[in-house]
C-alpha cells in the first residue's frame, strides 16, 4: 500500500523541524477524517496550549495546528476518494516494443520498486523543496525519535482521560493528575533530548 511506503520513507528521511511524529493513516469517509483531526490534532493542541499557559509560556500549538488542518482540508476532496487512472494505451505501447527498445525505454510500472521510488521522492522533497542538507538526516532522526516518545505519551494521556471520564472519579481530580504529570514530563524534556543524543535509530 502506498501509504505504508510513504510513512516508512518519511520516518527514514525526516525533515529537520517536523511539527509532530508522522503516524497517520488513510481515511475513507469525511466523518472519520474529522474525528481523527479532532482526536489527534485539535484536542492535543488545546491540551498543549493549556499546559503552556500553566507554565507561563505563550500558547502556539493550536495556531500551528489550525494552519496544518487548513492545508489538509485543501486536499480533502482528493484524499477521501479512490482514483483509478487507466493506462491502456501505455500498456499497448509497451507490448509493441521490441526487447531492445524495452531496455532503452524502460517504463514498465509492474517492475517499479516503490520503496526506492518513494525514498528518492522524499529525499528530493527534503533537499530541493525544504532546502535541507541530507547530512542532517541523523540529527533529524533523533528529533523524530523524541517526537515519537511525546506522541506515545500523548496517546497514553488521552486514554487516561477517557478512562477518567468513564470511571467514578471526578473530572477535576482526573485533570489535576493529568496536568501534574504533563508538567513533570515537560520538565524532563531536556533529559529526553540528552538521552537520545547517543541513540542510533537508523
Amino acid at each position: 500500500m502506498l501509504a505504508v511506503h510513504l510513512q516508512r520513507s518519511v520516518r527514514s528521511f525526516p525533515f529537520n523541524s517536523p511539527l509532530w511524529y508522522p503516524d497517520g493513516s488513510p481515511k475513507t469517509t469525511k466523518l472519520m477524517h474529522q474525528i481523527h483531526v479532532y482526536l489527534v490534532n485539535i484536542i492535543p493542541a488545546h491540551i498543549a496550549d493549556t499546559i503552556l499557559k500553566i507554565l507561563g509560556k505563550k500558547p502556539i500549538a493550536l495556531k500551528l495546528c489550525n494552519k496544518m488542518v487548513k492545508a489538509v482540508n485543501a486536499l480533502e476532496y482528493f484524499m477521501l476518494r479512490d482514483w483509478i487512472f487507466h493506462n491502456t494505451h501505455t500498456q499497448c505501447l509497451w507490448d509493441t516494443l521490441s526487447p531492445t527498445d524495452k531496455e532503452i525505454y524502460h517504463f514498465d510500472i509492474d517492475e517499479l520498486d516503490w520503496d526506492e521510488y518513494i525514498e528518492t521522492y522524499q529525499k528530493g522533497c527534503k533537499q530541493y523543496i525544504m532546502k535541507e542538507n541530507l547530512k542532517d538526516i541523523p540529527q533529524a532522526r533523533k528529533t523524530l525519535h523524541i517526537l515519537h516518545i511525546f506522541h506515545r505519551l500523548v496517546q497514553l494521556a488521552m486514554m487516561y482521560g477517557v478512562w477518567c471520564m468513564l470511571s467514578s472519579d471526578s473530572a477535576t481530580s482526573c485533570y489535576t493528575h493529568f496536568f501534574n504529570g504533563a508538567s513533570k514530563l515537560l520538565s524532563l524534556s531536556p533529559m529526553l533530548a540528552a538521552a537520545t543524543e547517543d541513540v542510533d535509530i537508523s
